[in-house]
C-alpha cells in the first residue's frame, strides 16, 4: 500500500508539473489571441474536449473528464485574464447560474442579470464577456435571441460589438443525477470559431 501511495503521489506531482508547463503556454496563447482579438474560442474548447473524449480509456468515467478539463480551460481562462460572466437566470433554483458555472468553471466571476436584455446590453457594452440565457423553446413568444436580428445587435451600437451566439450548454449529456436539466445559450461579441460540428440558429 506504500508503495502504491507513493506511486500516486509521484503521479501527482507529474500532473501539478504539467499543468504549470501547460499555464505558461496559455498565458503565451492568450497574449496572441488579444493581439487578434479572438479571447474566448469556445469551438476551439469543443474540439479539444471531443478528441480528448476520442482517445479516452480505462476507469475514470468519460463526464469526469470534461469536468476536469473545463475547470482546466476555465482556470487557462483567468490566466489570460479571463472573461466576467453575466447571466440571466428565470428559475427559482438558479439552474442557469449553475449550469454556467459548471461549464465556464466554479471561480469564473459571474453576474446575474435581471432581464435578457440587461445581459445583451452587458455583452454588447464590453461589461461581460460572455452571456448565458435560456435556450429558446418553439411555443415561445418574445424570446430574446428575436432581439439579436434588431439592429442594435446586428451592426454593434459600440463599433463592432455585433452579438453571436456562440456555444450551447450543456456540453455533454445524458446528465448525471443532480445536475441541472435545462438548456442555455451563450452569447459574445467575439464572432464563433469552428469546432467541427456547429448549428446554426435560425
Amino acid at each position: 500500500m506504500r508503495a502504491l501511495r507513493a506511486e500516486l503521489d509521484r503521479i501527482d506531482d507529474a500532473i501539478q508539473d504539467l499543468l504549470i508547463e501547460r499555464s505558461y503556454l496559455v498565458s503565451r496563447v492568450g497574449s496572441e489571441g488579444r493581439k487578434a482579438h479572438t479571447p474566448y474560442r469556445p469551438g476551439r474548447e469543443a474540439a479539444i474536449l471531443r478528441r480528448l473524449l476520442a482517445r479516452h480509456s480505462g476507469p475514470l468515467a468519460p463526464l469526469a473528464i470534461v469536468r476536469i478539463w473545463r475547470e482546466l480551460v476555465a482556470a487557462g481562462s483567468a490566466v489570460q485574464g479571463g472573461h466576467r460572466l453575466a447571466v440571466y437566470d428565470p428559475d427559482p433554483s438558479c439552474r442557469y447560474v449553475q449550469l454556467a458555472r459548471e461549464h465556464f468553471g466554479a471561480l469564473a466571476p459571474l453576474r446575474i442579470g435581471e432581464s435578457a436584455a440587461g445581459v445583451l446590453e452587458e455583452v454588447v457594452t464590453g461589461a461581460a464577456g460572455v452571456g448565458v440565457l435560456p435556450a429558446p423553446e418553439e411555443t415561445e413568444r418574445g424570446a430574446w435571441w428575436t432581439a439579436l436580428l434588431h439592429e442594435r445587435w446586428r451592426t454593434g451600437a459600440h463599433g463592432d460589438s455585433r452579438l453571436y451566439v456562440v456555444a450551447q450548454l450543456p456540453f455533454w449529456s445524458p446528465r448525471p443525477e443532480g445536475a441541472p436539466l435545462v438548456s442555455a445559450l451563450a452569447v459574445s461579441r467575439a464572432q464563433p470559431d469552428p469546432s467541427g460540428r456547429d448549428r446554426s440558429l435560425i
